[in-house]
């Protein structure tokens, strides 16, 4: 039997230092600390990986000393990744994270690693599969018919919204065969076309698409909300990770 706690690639986030630090020529690559909690908490062990010029062997080479992804949330997706010029609504895009990111969900797939992207780690990833996005809220329904700010910053920790679950799927099997959850909402982009090889698993009331899963049955996830930020005070939210990590365990 496999004792050893799972080792988790989290592909950090990458930005520049802003003024008026004294490093603020210089760029960071971080992650958030929820993230990096919920991963220890539910008994795994972190490991940050910056974006950089990889070559398909260093990919690999990480690769072979985890045991599964964990897409965080960052900054906007370069929406040339999937074939749309960038609109003013669109935010800052790093576009060599994104496609060294997509390089190592694509990897990370061969290999039959577990993923579980959050927020742009879901948008990402259905990029990765094919798929494309909306650049803002407002392209993907008329302000009129908005039932929820999506981008709903304040009480990011509380319920905001209610979503929907698939019956039968995984994301619905986290939540005990729930049909419907409450979760935060800290996101201006969504999914539009979903990538080939995905199912979308659960939707918000307003038809956002909250939650995408791969269709061959590997633990490859994204969801939509913000499941760390809500891991602390929301018991419910920390079977997303348990579940995540657990899948790691019988893979490792």
């Amino acid at each position: 039997m496999n004792t050893h706690k799972p080792i988790i690639a989290i592909v950090s986030a990458y930005a520049a230092i802003k003024e008026p630090h004294p490093f603020s020529a210089f760029t960071q690559h971080y992650c958030v600390d929820s993230y990096i909690q919920a991963v220890v908490k539910s008994g795994a062990l972190p490991f940050m990986v910056p974006s950089f010029d990889a070559t398909d062997d260093d990919i690999i080479a990480i690769l072979s000393s985890v045991d599964g992804v964990l897409l965080p949330g960052g900054a906007d997706v370069d929406p040339s990744l999937y074939g749309e010029e960038k609109d003013a609504a669109c935010g800052d895009i790093i576009s060599s994270y994104d496609t060294f990111t997509i390089r190592f969900i694509k990897e990370a797939r061969k290999r039959h690693l577990p993923i579980l992207g959050i927020c742009k780690g879901t948008q990402i990833l259905n990029v990765a599969f094919g798929g494309s996005l909306y650049q803002d809220q407002q392209f993907w329904m008329a302000k009129e018919d908005q039932q929820f700010e999506h981008m709903h910053m304040s009480e990011a920790k509380k319920a905001y919204h209610p979503v929907l679950l698939q019956e039968g799927s995984n994301v619905s099997a986290i939540f005990h065969g729930a049909k419907q959850i409450e979760t935060n909402s800290l996101h201006h982009q969504a999914i539009k076309a979903v990538g080939k090889g995905l199912n979308v698993t659960a939707r918000c009331i307003d038809g956002t698409i909250e939650t995408i899963e791969a269709a061959d049955g590997a633990f490859c996830m994204g969801i939509q909300w913000h499941p760390e930020v809500m891991y602390q005070d929301t018991v419910s939210m920390r079977n997303i990770f348990i579940t995540f990590i657990n899948q790691c365990k019988k893979d490792a």
